[in-house]
């Protein structure tokens, strides 16, 4: 009972001081409602490796049925809206040495931010998205670099998901 209480005052406090959550609990998408078609952009190369995951949570788990177009067919409308994937970078970091200074370990890190805008205003920013994985130096170059190319595909499919979720909540 004690509890119950603390947790009701406290929410009370809070309330009346005008603190709320930013986003859209309710799992609504931060485009407006009366956004038709959307165009999605890539700014840099890596933007454009991550663009066919981001695409494809676009086209299968989107309930709206939003109409994607081409940057070049894009038109600047009250029912148009771009989203943008900007700073998109991948690094490849050594983490571990071993007792000679040989790197035995490397960092793959994906990061980026998504940007929504409509008839060139700002809408939404996701701040930064990121995602990493660890690559062991086992088996030679060409055991390396098949262990980067895996955990390559695989952080960029947990990168999408990752951003629709930010962008499906809000948060």
């Amino acid at each position: 009972m004690m509890f119950r209480t603390l947790f009701v005052a406290t929410s009370l406090m809070l309330a009346s001081c005008g603190y709320h959550l930013v986003g859209h609990g309710d799992g609504t998408s931060v485009i407006p409602a009366d956004v038709k078609t959307v165009s999605l952009q890539a700014t840099n190369a890596t933007a454009e490796t991550l663009m066919p995951e981001l695409k494809r949570h676009f086209l299968t788990k989107s309930d709206r049925g939003y109409e994607l177009l081409d940057v070049d067919k894009a038109q600047d409308s009250e029912v148009h809206a771009d989203v943008r994937l900007e700073q998109a970078s991948e690094r490849f970091v050594p983490i571990a040495y071993d007792a000679t200074g040989v790197a035995i370990q490397y960092r793959l890190i994906i990061s980026g931010n998504i940007r929504i805008y409509r008839s060139g205003k700002l809408l939404w920013e996701s701040g930064a998205i990121s995602e990493s994985g660890d690559v062991f130096v086992t088996g030679g170059p060409a055991g390396v670099e098949a262990s980067r190319s895996r955990i390559q595909r695989d952080l960029r499919k947990q990168w999408a998901a990752r951003a629709w979720n930010r962008l499906s909540s809000g948060f």
